[in-house]
């Protein structure tokens, strides 16, 4: 539009060097079909992406949806038409208002014939990948990659360990207790906002919940211990740090990635699907996060408190991302020897790859695996050898306790 009025500031003041005139009548015929044309790529476009989405979502899970609307390549193409649609109704209407005229329709057209060509390349562009996009395997490692950008997100939180020990409240101190504002998922925790508050109002915070625990009005989301009794603003601030909404966020909660891929192991293990090969994909995907954040040490994990020491936050471990992971994945498809097998070779993968401190977290989850696989293996042959994988993951982890 900006360059539209330009032109037509330009076309005023006879600054275009002399150019052959074109009928006007037909450039705003062919900007009318432009115009047309663009607004039925829209329409069809979105209801191409609702039918992608209704796809995705019963393909590999409902919560993965959001991540998929997030697509540079549908946004970018989208953002295109639009702005095609917009360019072709402004030129439409500044010739036909006579704002512009002679010269300056002859430029109108060589931009419009340039954005129609640059619109199609992202439309041949769009179809191709929404074609790509169905595939299952793209989803998964779509989610995959998410999960593992909040991952390192999470490892860069600010409450990293190196600050003061957390100070202790005195006995004489009052204890206050904050619930939630409203009911739903927390998703984004405002570490800085409380930490400044602790330390203006002079505060001992415990905070009860992290992101993506559900909560309502009756769930306490901090323990505040201070001096005097808890005033009204204080307490509406300290509530407004914790932000909560409908649905759980990636953006600061590194569990939800593993539980996607989790939930998508779990559908492709339903008796509707009886799809192994995709579970033994998302326990592969699992793997490599598990072995990612197994190589991180447990003292080098956000140990959960402010800078000052004031405030104390409860942290994720290497432990949590575990169990979230393995055991949906073995109550499902422990009847599965080639995913129950999958399972058993990502442990002695994790075992193998994880720093020392982590590996206390394996032996509960090994147990599991057995149980479960014992319980629900059918062919005496496939037990002999999940005990037998078992057993490496156990004699590995003796050596390096060892070490």
């Amino acid at each position: 539009m900006f360059l539209l009025l330009s032109l037509s500031v330009i076309d005023r003041f006879g600054l275009f060097p002399e150019i052959r005139a074109v009928n006007a009548e037909s450039v705003v015929d062919l900007l009318r079909f432009m115009a047309t044309g663009m607004l039925t790529i829209i329409t069809v476009m979105l209801s191409v992406l609702v039918v992608v989405l209704s796809l995705a979502a019963g393909q590999a899970s409902p919560r993965s949806v959001p991540e998929l609307m997030a697509d540079p390549v549908t946004q970018n193409a989208l953002s295109t038409f639009i702005a095609t649609l917009v360019f072709a109704l402004t030129a439409q209407g500044l010739i036909e208002f006579g704002a512009i005229d002679a010269t300056g329709i002859t430029a109108v057209l060589a931009l419009a014939l340039l954005i129609v060509a640059w619109a199609f390349k992202y439309l041949i562009q769009w179809i191709h990948h929404v074609v790509d996009t169905l595939k299952l395997n793209k989803i998964i490692a779509r989610v995959h990659d998410q999960a593992h950008c909040a991952l390192e997100d999470f490892f860069a939180d600010e409450t990293r360990p190196g600050g003061p020990e957390p100070e202790v409240a005195q006995s004489t101190d009052t204890m206050a207790v904050v619930h939630a504002a409203r009911v739903g998922y927390v998703q984004v925790i405002d570490r800085r906002d409380i930490g400044v508050i602790a330390d203006k109002e002079n505060l001992h915070l415990n905070v009860t919940v992290r992101e993506g625990d559900f909560v309502h009005p009756a769930t306490a989301i901090m323990e505040v211990y201070s001096e005097s009794e808890l005033v009204g603003d204080t307490r509406e601030h300290l509530q407004n740090a914790v932000v909560i909404a409908s649905e759980r966020s990636l953006e600061k909660d590194p569990l939800l990635g593993f539980e996607l891929l989790t939930e998508i192991t779990g559908h492709a293990l339903s008796p509707s699907l009886n799809d192994p090969q995709t579970a033994i994909i998302c326990v592969n995907y699992l793997k490599a996060l598990l072995v990612h954040a197994g190589g991180i040490s447990a003292k080098d994990y956000p140990q959960g408190r402010s800078k000052s020491g004031r405030v104390l936050y409860r942290s994720v471990t290497f432990h949590d991302m575990l169990k979230r992971s393995v055991r949906p994945i073995v109550r499902e498809g422990a009847g599965s020897a080639e995913v129950i097998f999958a399972i058993a070779d990502a442990m002695w993968e994790i075992a193998t790859q994880a720093t020392v401190d982590n590996l206390d977290s394996l032996p509960d989850e090994l147990t599991q695996i057995e149980a479960f696989g014992e319980k629900q293996l059918l062919l005496d042959r496939d037990k002999k050898q999940l005990r037998s994988m078992i057993s490496r993951v156990r004699t590995t982890l003796q050596n390096r306790h060892g070490n």
